[in-house]
């Protein structure tokens, strides 16, 4: 396979940071569902990374568009909540717990 030399600016179009990245627009804008009923049937914050450019429930919101298919988005939820329950029809879903915590003094 051959080695595909990229730019910087390339690079910087497919790249997403975590600081940049927007609620898709549902969960910005509902208001008719409380913070703490979309915590248990959502998260907390649902955040899109990539998407394909398309009309979709999920926004159109991405920092990367167009990765052959795949969708990424990082969910971010209260301590001892997962993710609801939901299926797919032909999607493979790999997912990762990042665990994080703070503190007050």
């Amino acid at each position: 396979m051959q080695t595909v030399q990229m730019t910087r600016d390339e690079i910087a179009a497919r790249t997403g940071r975590f600081a940049q990245l927007q609620p898709m627009e549902f969960m910005k804008s509902d208001t008719t569902v409380s913070q703490a009923a979309k915590d248990i049937i959502l998260a907390r914050k649902l955040m899109p990374v990539v998407l394909e450019r398309t009309q979709s429930a999920f926004g159109n919101d991405a920092p990367i568009y167009n990765a052959a298919g795949l969708t990424m988005f990082i969910s971010i939820m209260p301590p001892g909540q997962g993710p609801c329950l939901h299926a797919h029809v032909k999607t493979f879903e790999p997912s990762s717990c990042w665990r994080a915590s703070s503190s007050s003094r």
